[in-house]
């Protein structure tokens, strides 16, 4: 797997996620667990939050790095989890290797972009509110 295609995958992950959940009912589900305040919304800061906990979670040996190989782990879990399903997935986290060492530090997953956040935040609050979702495996 090419450097280039690893590091997107935490923000994919966290939009569809948040995507996948919007059909879920109001007071539970992914969706209210990516909106820590609770206000129905999902802030940048708390997408952030996410992609360091799943950046946790990935990071196996908790070097502070995401090898390729702990990246290929996390990308074969999550295409065994959505297999048949529309849209998610661990897609475009290369992004995030803003050095190219095929590696993704902490410092790098947490100030890399969320051209995902951008591209749903259709109102341009800043926010992603249910309604900006797609509804995934389904429409």
């Amino acid at each position: 797997m090419s450097p280039i295609r690893i590091p997107m995958l935490i923000a994919a992950a966290l939009i569809a996620s948040a995507a996948a959940a919007s059909a879920a009912p109001a007071g539970g589900g992914r969706f209210a667990e990516l909106d820590a305040n609770g206000d129905g919304a999902i802030a940048k800061s708390e997408a952030e939050a996410a992609r360091m906990r799943m950046f946790d979670k990935i990071d196996a040996d908790k070097n502070g790095s995401l090898s390729a190989a702990e990246l290929k782990t996390a990308r074969d879990a999550a295409a065994a989890k959505r297999e048949g399903e529309r849209g998610g997935g661990m897609r475009g986290l290369d992004r995030l290797d803003a050095n190219g060492d095929g590696q993704i530090t902490r410092a790098e997953a947490k100030t890399g972009a969320y051209p995902m956040f951008e591209k749903f935040d259709a109102n341009k609050n800043g926010l992603l509110e249910k309604s900006e979702l797609p509804k995934w495996g389904g429409s």
